[in-house]
C-alpha cells in the first residue's frame, strides 16, 4: 500500500475539522446492547476498541486516531453485541468525509442489520476521492431496537454511541521505478531510476539512476523515498529487489586420479552450471591407454542473470601399465613332505592359489607338477598375474636286483634296482670310506660282508641300503657223503638229509634270506610259492657248512 509521508501529512491537517460542532445524544442506559470492539488499521496509527459494558451519551474516544489515505481502501473490524443480553439492535458507523460537522447517509462504511444475534463483520470501504484532508470523526452508533439506517444525533434508551479520530491524508503518486534488471551477473552494472514529483534517494547507497554494481552474488533490497509530499512512501513489502548470481560453480571429476590400463574411467561433473560439456564431448565413460590424460570440464548457465556465462574445471588423471609379476620358488622339483617357499616380485602385494603364504615354506599334498598362480598389485592397485611350476617326487626307493655271494674269493657281487625321487642319481657305497658319491651303482669283486650304499637323486631325495654278503671262502665244507638235496632240480619240494641235527636257509639269489630252521636227520622244503630260478640252500651245523645250489622250473 502506498502512503503519503507523515512528514508532510502532519503539515496538512485541516483546522475546519478540529472546530467542527457534532451532535451529541446517545444511549440513557447501557450494559444490554453495546459496540464490543472495534479495529481500523491506517497508515501510521490505528484504532483498537474494547467497549462493554460502555457508557452512557456519547463515548469520547477521540484520543484514538487512524490515519487514511484518499482514494485508498481500508478495513474495519466490528463486533456488535449484547454485552451478555440477546436482543435486536442495528448499528451504522459513519466518517465525516467533508468535516460538516454532522454524519451524512452517505458517509456510512458500515451498517448492521436489525437481529438479536451477536455479530462480528470486517467491511472494507473506499476512503472517497472527494474527502477533505484533514482531521475528523468516525461514529459507531448501536441502538437497541432501531433498524437502520439510525439518526445518528438521536437519544434512546439502550445502546451505545463512540466517536474515535480520522485523520485523512491526501493522496499521492506512485513513484515510477525503471530497473535495468532484476537479475544480473556478478561484476555487471545494474540502474534503478526513480521518476516521481521530487528528488528520489535510495537505501543502500546507491544514486538514482546512475548505474551501480550491486556487489557479490546475493540478494539486494533497495528502497525507495521522496523530498515531495505528493510522491508515495514506499513499504518494505515493496521494496526493489535485484539478485546478483555468481558465474556457474563447475566441478570436473574422476573418482580417482590413478587408473590401470583397460580400466574404465569415469568423468563426474558438478556444480551448479546448467549445460556441461567436456573437451572430448559428452563421452563420461572411457577406457585410454597408458599415460598423463587432462579432461577439461566447461558448464554453462542458461537461466537466471548469468546466461551463457562459461565457468571451466580440469581433472588430469594418470594410466599406468600392469604391473609385470614375478613368481619363483626356492625349488623346482621337491621330494614328498618336504617344503617349498614361493616368492613373488614386481609389486607391493601378492596373492597365491592352492593355500600358499607369499615368502612361508609351504608343503604339497600330492606327487606331480602343480601350477601355482600369483596375483600382484602394485602401489596404483594395477594388478597382473604369473605363475610357476613345482614337481613333486616320490621317495626314493632301493631294491637288490641279484646278489653273488663269495665262493673262491673276491668274486661277490652286489647289484641294486633305484626308483623314485628324480633322477639323475649318485651313489656312495661305504667300503672306500670316502663319502664322496662318485660311486657305481653296482659293486662287483667283492668279499663276503655287509656292506651300505646311500643314493641321492637330482632333487635331494635319499635313500640308504645294507647288504649282508655271504661267504663260503674258509669254512670247512660239509662232507658231501653226509648230505643230500634232492630232487634237484625241482619243481615244488626239496628234500634235504643230512645225520644228526642242523639248521638250514632258503636263499634267493640277490641274497633275501627265504625260508630258515632247523632240523634233525631231515626236512622237506616246500618252494611251491617261488618263482622258477637258481636258490641256494645252505646247511650248518657246529662244526662246518655247505651251501647247495637248486634249481626250480
Amino acid at each position: 500500500m502506498k502512503k503519503k509521508l507523515l512528514l508532510f501529512a502532519v503539515a496538512a491537517f485541516s483546522t475546519a475539522a478540529v472546530n467542527a460542532q457534532y451532535c451529541m445524544g446517545g444511549p440513557s442506559s447501557t450494559g444490554d446492547t453495546n459496540l464490543e470492539s472495534a479495529g481500523l488499521v491506517g497508515e501510521s496509527s490505528s484504532i483498537s476498541y474494547t467497549g462493554c459494558p460502555g457508557v452512557t451519551g456519547v463515548e469520547d474516544e477521540t484520543a484514538q486516531v487512524a490515519d487514511l489515505t484518499i482514494g485508498s481502501d481500508y478495513t474495519i473490524d466490528l463486533s456488535w453485541g449484547t454485552c451478555g443480553g440477546n436482543y435486536n439492535n442495528g448499528g451504522n458507523v459513519w466518517i465525516d468525509y467533508d468535516h460538516s460537522g454532522t454524519f451524512d447517509p452517505d458517509e456510512i462504511i458500515a451498517t448492521k442489520v436489525y437481529n438479536n444475534i451477536p455479530t462480528t463483520m470486517s467491511p472494507t470501504f473506499t476512503v472517497p476521492v472527494d474527502a477533505i484532508e484533514g482531521s475528523t470523526r468516525m461514529r459507531i452508533m448501536q441502538h437497541e431496537g432501531g433498524s437502520p439506517p439510525l439518526n445518528p444525533c438521536a437519544s434512546f434508551t439502550w445502546g451505545s454511541v463512540v466517536d474515535f479520530s480520522i485523520e485523512l491524508l491526501p493522496a499521492c503518486s506512485d513513484i515510477v521505478i525503471t530497473v535495468s534488471d532484476y537479475e544480473t551477473c556478478e561484476g555487471e552494472m545494474v540502474t534503478i531510476d526513480g521518476e516521481g514529483l521530487g528528488e528520489i534517494t535510495w537505501t543502500g547507497g546507491i544514486t538514482d539512476g546512475v548505474a551501480f554494481d550491486p556487489g557479490a552474488p546475493g540478494v539486494y533490497t533497495y528502497i525507495p523515498s521522496s523530498d515531495d509530499e505528493g510522491d508515495c512512501l514506499f513499504a518494505e513489502e515493496d521494496a526493489i529487489v535485484i539478485e546478483v548470481y555468481g558465474p556457474p560453480v563447475v566441478i570436473a571429476g574422476a573418482g580417482d586420479l590413478d587408473f590401470c590400463v583397460n580400466e574404465m574411467i569415469t568423468l563426474s561433473a558438478a556444480g551448479g552450471a546448467d549445460v556441461y560439456e567436456w573437451n572430448d564431448g559428452d563421452e563420461l565413460d572411457l577406457m585410454p591407454g597408458v599415460g598423463t590424460y587432462t579432461f577439461t570440464l566447461t558448464g554453462t548457465s542458461t537461466s537466471g542473470g548469468c546466461i551463457g556465462t562459461e565457468t571451466t574445471d580440469e581433472v588430469t588423471v594418470e594410466v599406468h601399465d600392469l604391473p609385470t609379476i614375478t613368481a619363483t620358488a626356492d625349488e623346482d622339483v621337491i621330494c614328498t613332505g618336504s617344503s617349498v617357499v614361493f616368492n613373488g616380485g614386481g609389486g607391493e602385494s601378492y596373492d597365491w592359489d592352492n593355500g600358499v603364504m607369499d615368502g612361508m615354506a609351504y608343503t604339497p599334498e600330492s606327487i606331480g607338477t602343480t601350477t601355482y598362480t600369483v596375483m600382484g598389485w602394485d602401489e596404483y592397485g594395477c594388478e597382473n598375474t604369473t605363475s610357476v611350476d613345482v614337481e613333486v617326487v616320490d621317495n626314493i626307493s632301493i631294491s637288490l636286483a641279484s646278489v653273488v655271494i663269495e665262493t673262491v674269493g673276491d668274486d661277490g657281487e652286489i647289484d641294486i634296482d633305484v626308483t623314485g625321487g628324480a633322477p639323475s642319481y649318485t651313489f656312495d657305497w661305504d667300503n672306500d670310506g670316502t663319502g664322496d658319491f662318485d660311486d657305481d651303482e653296482d659293486l662287483t669283486g667283492l668279499a663276503g660282508g655287509i656292506y651300505t650304499v646311500v643314493v641321492v637323486g637330482s632333487a635331494g631325495c635319499e635313500a640308504t641300503l645294507t647288504v649282508d654278503l655271504n661267504s663260503q671262502v674258509g669254512i670247512e665244507d660239509l662232507n658231501a657223503a653226509n648230505i643230500a638235496v634232492y630232487p634237484n632240480p625241482t619243481t615244488e619240494f626239496v628234500n634235504v638229509a643230512f645225520a644228526g641235527t642242523f639248521n638250514y636257509e632258503l636263499v634267493a639269489i640277490n641274497g633275501d634270506i627265504l625260508l630258515a630252521g632247523s632240523a634233525t636227520d631231515n626236512e622237506v622244503i616246500d618252494m611251491k610259492e617261488f618263482a622258477d630260478g637258481v636258490y641256494f640252500v645252505n646247511v650248518k651245523n657246529e662244526n662246518a657248512s655247505t651251501t647247495v645250489k637248486v634249481v626250480k622250473k
